[in-house]
């Protein structure tokens, strides 16, 4: 729905993301609020799938592993497609309650997404799923 204030406001702040993008050299190039829209600009979200939950260590805190169907709209130029790419984001994540009872993202477990560089992380990995 890309409702990036919705992302920014349920992203822990702890979480690693949540300082932005930083260069090497340890200077903040983009902040937090704008890698979330730059990435509802970039992909379409077509499905949420959620695979499993479980409770994590405390009552506070739960572990999902969830698939994102998207379309990637953008080629690496930032040019706009005429085909958008289907993608399959496969990941496990934390997620903590926070004071007012709701649910953030913390940190990714497992994916098979690399958020850096855009790409899957097994190039032999397939792309959405047709359902």
């Amino acid at each position: 729905m890309r409702e990036w204030k919705y992302i920014t406001r349920t992203t822990h702040p702890d979480n690693p993301n949540h300082k932005g993008t930083v260069s090497s050299d340890g200077k903040i190039r983009t902040t937090f609020e704008e890698d979330v829209k730059v990435t509802m600009y970039n992909f379409e979200f077509v499905k949420l799938h959620v695979l499993s939950a479980e409770q994590g260590v405390s009552p506070d805190e739960a572990v999902l592993e969830f698939q994102l169907d998207i379309k990637q709209m953008l080629d690496e130029k930032a040019k706009r497609l005429n085909k958008p790419i289907p993608r399959s984001i496969r990941e496990k994540a934390l997620f903590l309650r926070n004071g007012d009872g709701a649910w953030e993202f913390r940190q990714s477990l497992d994916s098979n997404w690399d958020r850096d560089k855009l790409e899957y992380k097994d190039a032999a990995l397939p792309a959405a799923r047709a359902d």
